[in-house]
This record gives structure tokens, C-alpha cells and sequence, in this order.
């Protein structure tokens, strides 16, 4: 069963199965919203029952982005969906990451990442990992739609593919690997 660990859409989720937490997503927006997803750039945001549509109003570097606490030294794994796209992204890809350190300055920068589970390990003074999903921005009109974003540890995601499942929120975990 899926579960959130405090307010609907306002805090981390659990999964579990046997009365034993199997997983947590990190994320208390894994089906972002325009409310939990501040933009950037020449793009306006709009809720559907598919994700979060973004649509390009001014071609260039527009994208909705969440700075996500994480701990320093451990292993996660990203995953997304992107189920419209109308025209190419930023340069650095359509989904990106980086590291923020405990000082200020941006650490690790992770561009292009593939969407079914992307691995990484924060360095040792990293305390948020920033997350981008970037809109369509080959003209104006053009769409992207984002569902489905997760942060897992490593051990969680390793033990929710054991089980079959990609995704969850507290609301669902219908999200099953084929």
C-alpha cells in the first residue's frame, strides 16, 4: 500500500507492503503541480490529470524546478515521466539535476539524464539536490507534460524493482515495470 507521511501533496510518501515500509519517495510533489513547481523563463504552468502541462510562451530556458533536501554520501535514483513533448528542450536536456552545497555554490551538475532511473551519489557537503523539468521551447504554443517524478534512495528503488513498481505517491503506486 502507498501512503503520505503527513499532508497529501505536501509531504514524502511511503510503500509498503506487509505492514513494513518498503520505500519512501522523497518527493512531497511526485505528480508536480503548478502550486509545488515554481517556473522560470517564457512559460506558463497549468494542473491537468496528466501532470503538470508546460506550455512556451517565449522561447529559451523555461523550466519548473523543486530544491529537494538530501543527505550528504548517499545513493538516489531519479525517475520521471515525459509523455508530450512538442519540440526539443535546453541544451542540457529535458530533465536535470544538480547539487547544492551547504556553503552556497552549485556541486555536481547532472544534464540529459534518462528518465527510468538515474543514478547518483551526492558528495560529501551536498544537503539539496535542485531538480528541473524543462518546457517545450521550439516556438511558442509548443508543450511538454511531466507526471510521475520520483527521489529514491538507492536501497528503495532497488527494493521497489523487486517488486515490480517505478513509481508512487501516497495516493498511487499503479505504476508497475513491464
Amino acid at each position: 500500500t502507498a501512503a503520505w507521511t503527513g499532508t497529501a501533496n505536501a509531504s514524502t510518501s511511503t510503500l509498503s507492503q506487509d505492514g513494513g515500509v518498503v520505500a519512501t519517495n522523497l518527493l512531497t510533489s511526485p505528480n508536480p503541480t503548478v502550486a509545488t513547481w515554481p517556473t522560470s523563463g517564457g512559460l506558463t504552468s497549468t494542473d491537468s490529470a496528466n501532470g503538470i502541462v508546460l506550455t512556451c510562451t517565449n522561447p529559451g530556458d523555461n523550466y519548473v524546478q523543486i530544491n529537494v533536501p538530501v543527505q550528504p554520501n548517499v545513493a538516489y535514483v531519479l525517475t520521471a515521466d515525459l509523455t508530450r513533448l512538442d519540440s526539443p528542450t535546453s541544451p542540457n536536456g529535458s530533465f536535470f539535476a544538480y547539487e547544492i552545497m551547504n556553503t552556497g555554490p552549485i556541486g555536481t551538475v547532472y544534464a540529459n539524464i534518462q528518465r527510468d532511473g538515474f543514478a547518483l551519489t551526492t558528495s560529501h557537503d551536498t544537503n539539496l539536490l535542485g531538480i528541473r523539468l524543462y518546457a517545450a521551447n521550439g516556438a511558442v504554443g509548443d508543450v511538454a507534460v511531466w507526471s510521475h517524478i520520483g527521489l529514491y534512495t538507492a536501497a528503495d528503488w532497488a527494493a521497489m524493482q523487486a517488486l515490480g513498481i517505478t513509481w508512487f505517491s501516497g495516493d498511487e503506486y499503479g505504476k508497475v515495470s513491464q
